[in-house]
């Protein structure tokens, strides 16, 4: 996809999109082929993405398997049959499904994703996935049991327990757990993957217990710097930063 943008720069910019009837013409066009693709490529690939208020294009990644490439390879390498996988802020399962694939049939994935839209796509995609190794939850993991508010971003993604002003403007209770009690103790957790819009540090802080039990052997964060240095002060779990 970087080409194609590097392409528009260097040739549509300076020419057709300085015409304003024709530029409009061309952005409909490439909209309307792009949902085309979109669509087909869902039905071949079995999996569902949110179509409202996200240009097409956008999607592309998360149906066709480019999205985080970097990050999906280490998982192949770490992830192995029977381990055990938590995935906070799953949202419609690009990770769930291929960590329930990686650690198989004798394995088990805990899927968190609080907001409603969201966690029916994810519960639709594990469905036509055929999976029995996933547990799906529609909480937030936190750094607290109880009801929490969840803020709803303006754009396709970037919902959070953390008020952004000028990117959310409305939200809605949820269930919030956090993972000490969720689990108990009694399972290790190979492996807990956190995309939670910057409420990374609330979560870790709801998991001191198996820090402290050794129940919990990897940590991959999305994109926290404070958070990678939080962990790599708690213990030496291993963070893995995205670029």
């Amino acid at each position: 996809m970087k080409w194609l943008w590097k392409l528009k720069a260097l040739i549509y910019d300076p020419t057709i999109r300085r015409i304003g009837p024709i530029h409009s013409f061309m952005r409909f066009l490439v909209r309307r082929l792009s949902d085309i693709l979109l669509t087909i490529g869902c039905r071949l690939k079995q999996f569902e993405v949110p179509r409202s208020g996200v240009a097409p294009y956008f999607l592309f990644p998360y149906v066709f398997g480019t999205h985080e490439r970097e990050v999906i390879a280490w998982y192949r390498q770490y992830l192995r049959e029977g381990m055990c996988v938590v995935d906070i802020g799953a949202y419609v399962g690009y990770h769930t499904i291929r960590f329930a694939r990686l650690v198989g049939r004798t394995g088990k994935v805990v899927a968190f994703e609080p907001y409603s839209p969201s966690f029916e796509i994810l519960k639709r995609n594990v469905q036509r996935a055929k999976l029995t190794n996933v547990v799906l939850e529609q909480k937030a993991v936190s750094g607290q049991n109880g009801y929490v508010t969840l803020h709803i971003a303006d754009s396709w993604a970037g919902n959070s327990l953390i008020k952004v002003d000028g990117r959310h403007n409305q939200g809605c209770q949820v269930e919030g757990v956090t993972l000490e009690d969720y689990f108990g103790g009694d399972e290790t957790l190979d492996l807990v993957k956190i995309d939670a819009e910057g409420s990374e540090l609330a979560i870790l802080q709801g998991m001191r217990s198996l820090i402290a039990k050794g129940k919990l052997r990897r940590i991959e964060s999305h994109e926290v710097e404070d958070f990678v240095t939080s962990v790599s002060k708690w213990t030496n779990l291993c963070a893995i930063r995205r670029e």
